[in-house]
């Protein structure tokens, strides 16, 4: 059998049981994103717009793909290989932060043609916010995966949840603080953001393919 196939039914299940979240999270993050034309607001076009488009879906699929112990069970007893299983989520939630893309670069063209910005400033701004949360995002689900096999991960998800989204938080924020107090350009800040997250991210898909290879159900 092709090991592919059974990844990819993993990943249409994961897709398949949040397409309602998914579909209210793109439409509520396009809301925003004409809102954002209407009232040219800078928080809301430049921090809630892509927050929004960019980390809704992504949390939607990490918060859907918690699993049950007993899909825990029928998914190692699937033609699948455990470290597949593992890698699912990791996938999942790679394709969920690209979702949103496509609204962004509709509001972003639209916001250009309406305000007549500088394409290259517009861009970079938009490039570094979603760089920030999907740096984020990456490093909550690099500290989540892990755990979340683990005995502290069966007491209390969503505890684990929480915790992990304020240490990826707190992880960012330094990365953008301690760029800006060493004076280093937007871009290269940005590029240090998302290196040391994906990074961070891959490490973590080796562990938690690990760990979980050694679970007793």
């Amino acid at each position: 059998m092709n090991n592919r196939r059974p990844l990819l039914g993993l990943l249409k299940y994961a897709f398949y049981s949040a397409r309602g979240d998914l579909a209210f999270a793109l439409l509520f993050g396009l809301a925003v994103g004409i809102l954002s034309l209407i009232a040219d607001n800078y928080l809301i076009s430049q921090t809630l717009f892509p927050l929004l488009i960019s980390g809704g879906p992504a949390y939607v699929v990490i918060m859907k793909s918690e699993g049950t112990p007993l899909w825990d069970q029928f998914q190692v007893a699937m033609p699948i290989k455990r470290k597949e299983v593992a890698t699912a989520p990791y996938l999942g939630v790679l394709l969920a932060s690209l979702l949103g893309i496509p609204i962004f670069v509709v509001i972003s063209g639209i916001r250009f043609i309406l305000h007549e910005g500088s394409i290259g400033s517009m861009l970079s701004t938009g490039i570094s916010y979603h760089a920030t949360v999907l740096g984020t995002i990456l490093i909550m689900s690099a500290l989540l995966y892990p755990l979340a096999y683990t005995k502290l991960g069966q007491r209390s998800l969503q505890g684990l949840f929480v915790m992990c989204t304020c240490v990826a938080a707190a992880i960012n924020s330094a990365i953008l603080i301690g760029g800006n107090n060493l004076g280093l350009p937007e871009m290269v800040i940005t590029s240090l953001n998302i290196t040391i997250s994906g990074i961070a991210f891959f490490v973590s898909l080796f562990i938690a393919r690990q760990i979980y290879a050694k679970i007793d159900f």
